[in-house]
């Protein structure tokens, strides 16, 4: 996965506050994926996350996310393709009680472009914008459990929410879990439009906490013919 140099550096940031701060007050999280769908469109993502405890409820959470998209376009009959190396660090609040969590977060967004061009070139264009981010997840006893995120970012207006269920199905020796479910995903801004729908499978351990996810199911943007999405998700807590 390609990630820009801000991003990078970022990450670094990240690990230095990670390790600076003590044990007894932070948690936190990596997450690591990617999603493909048939017409040879791509998106990569690494991220990590660290809270610190406040009083027993609350905790501050700092994050840095970098990812990796690619992209077709039309251009005169022909069809291009563009890059773009993203980079978000955000503070935010998390709230987590027995059978919920709710982050509220806010930070800024790096993006750097590269579009190819008729002629053979390339055109580069880098922007920085600001991005907000509200995440609710709820479980119950029965091993059921769904989460919203919804994202905007003021580079393009753009608008990112996704929903996902899961229940366990079957239970594992060793506290592990395989969880089958559904999520639906809608993005876009005044200039375009998506959504895609899928099923989820899940391995979870909750001795380790850790999750491996696969994905796949229908996608349809605006302009564009619905085609098939796949996609994987390895997720680790601390």
């Amino acid at each position: 996965m390609k990630i820009s140099g801000r991003a990078f550096a970022l990450l670094v940031v990240f690990f230095v506050f990670m390790a600076l701060n003590p044990a007894r007050s932070r948690a936190g999280d990596i997450i690591a994926g990617g999603e493909w769908d048939a017409d040879g469109q791509s998106f990569s993502y690494l991220g990590a996350g660290v809270d610190r405890d406040m009083d027993g409820r609350f905790s501050m959470t700092f994050r840095v996310f970098g990812g990796y998209l690619v992209y077709n376009f039309d251009s005169e009959g022909r069809t291009l393709d563009a890059r773009v190396r993203m980079a978000t660090p955000s503070l935010g609040i998390k709230l987590k009680k027995k059978n919920y969590t709710l982050i509220c977060s806010a930070g800024l967004d790096f993006r750097d472009t590269e579009k190819d061009t008729r002629s053979g070139g390339i055109e580069k264009d880098s922007r920085t914008g600001a991005s907000v981010q509200a995440e609710a997840y709820v479980w119950d006893d029965a091993k059921r459990s769904a989460g919203v995120i919804a994202n905007f970012s003021t580079i393009d207006d753009f608008f990112w929410i996704r929903g996902r269920a899961k229940k366990a199905v079957y239970t594992f020796t060793g506290n592990r879990d395989l969880n089958i479910g559904a999520e639906l995903i809608g993005m876009g801004n005044g200039d375009f439009s998506a959504l895609q729908a899928g099923m989820v499978v899940e391995l979870f351990s909750y001795d380790d906490n850790f999750s491996l996810l696969l994905k796949g199911g229908i996608k349809k943007a605006s302009g564009l013919d619905r085609t098939g999405y796949g996609g994987i998700e390895i997720y680790y807590a601390f």
